[in-house]
């Protein structure tokens, strides 16, 4: 039978809480009772006198049973002994429900750690939390979590519409060892410290574990999330914000805004924002903020770290970073060990890099980049390129193929793509460089096919060539609507309209990064009507009709 255990807590002079599930039903009376003249069958819709009553939330989980429901009322709730989840199937939410107060959010339900416990330890499957805030949760075990642990391998828990604030921790503020069920969605994680004297540090907001690789029809989900202002020190960092060590995940409408990570040690980061250990799905994130300078001997990722195979990074946008110069080595803005890596309808404007390179690939062969802007990038380091492919162990002879991709106004000295100790071959197609450096190839073993592409000059470098059907086109002569404000959309008479080739991917659906049909003639008809249309060059496709004549016959 599904119980509700209610947590009221008297606010305002206000007792509140309610969820509409079969079976009887339970309430946590505060200390002081329920306000003056009211009951529970008053306070509560569908109440009655019958209902159990508990004071706090650990002793209403204590008394639950598998299915159960505790409702906690608006308030905060001091957590002084960690509440322990050891119960099968039971959902732990506030009260939204209420005859006396109106609305009850998130942030009106706070189980406060007072900064002296972890707030809640999960030790059975299928819990679901929901609508609560967890504040000022500590723990000073590397492997814990100050607001929520989840050690059971089997796992899956669903944490939704949470905010994580103020929490303090050796380990992480979420830990979960999970399975490919595990959901974190509609969360905030902001201004949480992970102090690691020992140790690594597994992600200050997000430490997924698991003892063995998902599925490969498996995910794990984090949806919709905002990271901000989290800060970690360590010894040795692996996914500073978010760690994933194993697990497959998909990663969806996640943001991350200026947090901080520092390793003191010298071993290799991997990862300062985010480390994936096996396949991942990123998807329309933002990423954003300063990296500070820390003593780490090799960073792999300043901002992604992705070590399996099959990683597909898609609408992501990665503004305004700033990489801070250190005297250390930095393998990447986006690290990448897998093969089959794509990174598909991608901005990646205005940042401030001091890596090898703004996508690092390393052994990773069979790499699509895909419709995406690389616009407005500086270096501090002298080696720095747009994209970097660096190993010899790769599944197939194929390196990376560049489609409708627009390289403009990064600084001159930034080559848009370099080839280390390879010997395969790689293809640019229907894409754009507005600066005079293209190509620094440190062997000419590499082999570089630039098919309908636009270049400042048709110059043959290292192991480059060309197809008759790339042009040349000066600096400034583009015609993007306004290069001057990063606006790279391509005006109605610009030279490269029109100018690419068909691709197999260029189906009647295709998308441009805009989310526009792909391939539209000149006259912005789409390809669905007209089968003769061909793409433009770059990452936008010209939607600007030519102007129609009319004839008005009198």
């Amino acid at each position: 039978m599904k119980t509700l255990h209610c947590t009221l807590l008297a606010v305002a002079g206000v007792a509140i809480g309610y969820v509409s599930e079969a079976g009887t039903r339970r309430c946590v009376l505060p200390a002081e009772g329920l306000p003056e003249g009211e009951t529970i069958a008053s306070a509560w819709k569908g109440g009655n006198d019958s209902f159990p009553c508990y004071t706090s939330v650990a002793e209403a989980v204590r008394n639950s049973e598998s299915g159960d429901v505790i409702v906690l009322a608006p308030g905060t709730h001091n957590v002084t002994e960690t509440i322990g989840v050891d119960k099968e199937n039971l959902q732990i939410k506030n009260a939204s429900w209420s005859n006396l107060y109106t609305p009850v959010t998130r942030e009106s339900v706070v189980l406060n750690g007072n900064g002296s416990v972890p707030i809640m330890m999960v030790s059975m499957k299928s819990v679901r939390i929901s609508d609560l805030t967890f504040a000022n949760g500590y723990t000073n075990a590397v492997d814990g979590a100050s607001a929520i642990c989840s050690p059971n391998s089997k796992s899956d828990l669903v944490v939704s519409n949470c905010v994580f604030r103020g929490n303090n921790s050796a380990g992480s503020c979420v830990k979960v060892n999970a399975s490919a069920r595990m959901k974190i969605m509609d969360c905030v994680f902001s201004n949480n410290v992970q102090m690691a004297t020992t140790g690594k540090s597994l992600g200050v907001a997000l430490n997924i574990t698991s003892g063995d690789t998902w599925a490969e029809s498996n995910y794990g989900t984090i949806w919709n999330c905002s990271f901000k202002d989290n800060t970690a020190t360590a010894t040795q960092v692996q996914g500073g914000v978010v760690n994933v060590s194993k697990g497959r995940v998909k990663m969806e409408d996640c943001s991350f805004v200026s947090n901080t990570v520092s390793q003191t040690g010298t071993s290799a980061l991997h990862g300062h924002t985010v480390c994936v250990g096996a396949s991942a799905t990123i998807a329309n994130c933002t990423f954003t903020g300063a990296i500070p300078a820390n003593d780490a001997h090799y960073a792999y990722g300043t901002a992604l770290n992705l070590q399996g195979e099959n990683c597909v990074v898609s609408n992501c946008t990665f503004d305004a970073i700033e990489e801070n110069r250190s005297n250390k080595s930095k393998y990447g803005m986006i690290y990448t060990k897998g093969s089959n890596s794509t990174f598909i309808d991608c901005k990646v404007i205005s940042n401030t890099i001091y890596s090898a390179a703004i996508i690092f690939a390393e052994n990773a062969g069979d790499m699509v980049v895909r419709n995406c802007l690389f616009a407005n990038n500086a270096r501090e380091n002298a080696n720095a390129r747009i994209i970097t492919l660096s190993g010899t162990a790769v599944p197939s002879d194929k390196g990376v193929t560049v489609e409708n991709c627009t390289f403009a106004d990064n600084t001159d000295a930034i080559a848009p793509l370099q080839f280390q100790d390879i010997g395969y071959s790689n293809y640019l197609i229907n894409s754009v460089f507005t600066t005079d450096a293209i190509l620094n190839a440190e062997l000419t073993t590499a082999s570089i096919l630039a098919s309908n592409c636009c270049f400042t000059a048709l110059q043959t470098i290292g192991g480059l060539s060309f197809n008759n059907k790339c042009i040349a086109v000066a600096r400034g002569n583009h015609k993007f609507v306004d290069a001057a404000n990063g606006d790279y959309h391509l005006e109605m008479r610009s030279p490269l309209r029109e100018k690419g080739m068909m691709l197999d991917w260029m189906t009647t659906d295709a998308k441009d990064l805009d989310g526009n049909p792909r391939v539209v003639s000149r006259f912005s008809v789409p390809l669905v009507e007209d089968p003769f249309a061909m793409p433009d060059i770059g990452c936008y496709e010209c939607m600007i009709r030519v102007p129609a004549f009319v004839i008005i016959v009198r």
